[in-house]
């Protein structure tokens, strides 16, 4: 292990600053689900017309995205490959806004 460390950190320079543990990995969305600044932060971007939403780093900041992440576009993209890659139609956050059930094509534990 100590050989494959080496020949990362001669690749990638330290590693540790870019590989997270589950709980730093997760860390940003959840502080984006609770914390009660980011809907006013998000209404601050909508007033400057900012196409897509807020960023938020690994370090749970507000931060400012490539210029790609701007693109309504690419955003588009990542999100359609996102719910792909998750088993949910490309509809499924306007059917569950509506009320109606979803179902992912992997299916549940239950099943």
């Amino acid at each position: 292990m100590k050989v494959v460390q080496a020949v990362l950190v001669q690749l990638i320079g330290n590693w540790k600053l870019i590989l997270l543990v589950d709980s730093e990995g997760s860390r940003s969305a959840l502080f984006s689900a609770t914390d009660p600044q980011i809907p006013e932060y998000c209404e601050l971007l909508k007033a400057d017309e900012w196409p897509v939403c807020a960023f938020i780093s690994q370090d749970c900041r507000p931060t400012n995205p490539s210029e790609e992440a701007h693109s309504v576009e690419t955003s588009f993209e990542v999100w359609e490959k996102t719910l792909e890659m998750i088993g949910l139609p490309s509809d499924a956050v306007e059917r569950l806004i509506e009320g109606k059930e979803v179902k992912c094509r992997y299916g549940t534990q239950n099943d």
